[in-house]
């Protein structure tokens, strides 16, 4: 970011716009050097990881589909890396089973039909992170709460209460959005 801004700053719609775009350039290099490399994973399995212990501790709001097991479709839903295509989602799939970090079961293999709180396909995935997989998840967590303290250890909270909020009402338009260019 080029400009420096105080609270008065009138900002066009566009600045508000790439100044998201740039933070997440900026944030991603910053977890790719300080957050990941300690943890052996890539990119994209801290960032399933992450999503899936984030769904299971109750800090997302996906709730977990059966007793320790997080629905595949949440997961990808709360992942920020990348979008996931199938063969990509499944390589990373396979990667963290074969490392022994996750457990991945059909939902018709957990759960019987009407004992969940919400209707889901029987063929659909859902992972549980194992006991690795949560030290892992833990890790990941630490270490990115230590990078966002830094960060933001000199920023004003009204300032961070802002930018959340205005960064979640986009998020939430972009999502609910029908408009046309």
């Amino acid at each position: 970011m080029n400009k420096e801004y105080t609270i008065s700053t009138p900002i066009k719609p566009i600045e508000a716009v790439e100044s998201c775009f740039e933070a997440a350039r900026d944030l991603r290099a910053l977890i790719e050097k300080f957050v990941v490399p300690p943890t052996g994973l890539s990119l994209a399995e801290a960032d399933i990881i992450y999503a899936t212990y984030s769904i299971l501790t109750g800090r997302e709001v996906f709730k977990p589909i059966w007793e320790g097991f997080a629905l595949l479709d949440d997961i990808l839903a709360v992942a920020t890396y990348d979008k996931y295509d199938a063969p990509k989602t499944t390589r990373i799939l396979r990667s963290l089973a074969e490392q022994s970090l996750v457990e991945i079961q059909k939902v018709r293999d957990l759960v019987k039909v009407g004992a969940m709180a919400k209707k889901v396909h029987g063929n659909s995935n859902c992972l549980a992170l194992t006991p690795e997989g949560m030290d892992r998840a833990k890790q990941l967590t630490e270490r990115y709460e230590r990078l966002s303290e830094h960060l933001c250890s000199r920023i004003p909270t009204e300032n961070m209460t802002i930018q959340t909020t205005v960064n979640r009402q986009l998020a939430q338009m972009v999502k609910e959005s029908t408009f046309q260019i």
